[in-house]
């Protein structure tokens, strides 16, 4: 299927999913090749204009999921975008936007709707992704805490493994904790 060869921030946008079609395809999601999803929605099918705004994960499941109005996500994004394409074969960029008229969001209060077979196992991808996106976290953060303790313990005794329940270590941590409130009240 062909869309408009977007081009955000000098990366080109590359179609992840359609959502609905009609003609063209009017209400689809595009990706930068790296973890950006952007939610693309044409406002007039004949003029080909377009309106593009940067979504997470999460906030694309609740579109789909029937939680958050279409205009609504349009609406709130602090990023927005919009185009009017004359090629589909020739790069486009795109243009942030402040605002947008209420001619180029989907209808007030309109919600995404029932799910064919297709979307159903891309939301089902979608929160795999986001499972995925929180693991990754909860790991980055584990592994930053681990080692901020290790470097803590090095700064204290020179020491990589001395445990950080020890009298030694609290003692040490209280008296260069009170020398740091001392430098910052003097």
């Amino acid at each position: 299927m062909e869309i408009p060869n977007f081009i955000v921030e000098g990366i080109n946008l590359k179609l992840e999913r359609i959502l609905f079609f009609y003609e063209i395809p009017v209400f689809f999601v595009c990706n930068n090749g790296q973890e950006d999803l952007y939610l693309v929605y044409c406002n007039d099918i004949d003029e080909l204009r377009y309106s593009i705004i940067p979504i997470s994960c999460n906030k694309l499941i609740d579109v789909l999921d029937n939680k958050t109005p279409l205009d609504k996500i349009f609406h709130d994004s602090p990023r927005k975008f919009k185009v009017c394409v004359e090629d589909y074969s020739r790069p486009v960029t795109i243009l942030e936007t402040d605002e947008y008229v209420k001619d180029e969001l989907p209808k007030e209060g309109a919600f995404y709707g029932k799910l064919d077979s297709e979307v159903k196992k891309y939301l089902e991808q979608l929160r795999t992704r986001s499972l995925s996106n929180l693991a990754r976290v909860i790991i980055a953060k584990t592994f930053f805490t681990n080692h901020i303790e290790k470097i803590a313990r090095y700064i204290f005794y020179k020491d990589w493994e001395m445990p950080l329940s020890s009298k030694a270590y609290k003692e040490e941590f209280s008296r260069t904790a009170n020398y740091n409130r001392e430098i910052v009240h003097a």
